[in-house]
């Protein structure tokens, strides 16, 4: 399972990062939304959970925080909507709870999201998407 899962997320960023370097008209194009990821110990992640989570700020405090602890895995890539929904649905989100995450990621600017590994105990994914 846990080779399936980094596969999963190591295919998904190739496919996305491809997709994010071909801007065609010479300049830098946006695709939408910035999507960081990176693994920690678990206990970094219970601690973050209890984080206060409404604000802008509060989701950015989440992630500079998981993002000093981060002990591997670490990876940046730019994502359309629709592939950010897809990516969503990747962590066994249904297509409701993708579509409710990406309206909460419009209307606040960004969401933090943490994610025990399901290979190793000792583990944990964040995820922390802002949209550009």
């Amino acid at each position: 399972m846990k080779k399936l899962f980094a596969l999963a997320i190591a295919a998904l960023a190739i496919a996305l990062a491809s997709c994010s370097n071909s801007s065609g008209g010479g300049g830098p194009t946006s695709l939408g939304y910035t999507l960081e990821q990176g693994k920690v110990a678990k206990s970094d992640k219970n601690e973050a959970a209890g984080w206060p989570t409404a604000t802008f700020a509060n989701r950015k405090g989440i992630r500079d925080g998981m993002n000093s602890k981060t002990t591997s895995d670490y990876l940046k890539m730019t994502l359309t909507e629709a592939a950010l929904k897809n990516w969503i649905k990747k962590l066994n989100k249904t297509e409701e709870e993708a579509n409710q995450i990406v309206a909460d990621i419009n209307s606040v600017g960004n969401y933090a999201l943490l994610v025990d590994d399901p290979d190793d105990t000792q583990k944990a994914w964040w995820f922390y998407v802002v949209k550009d």
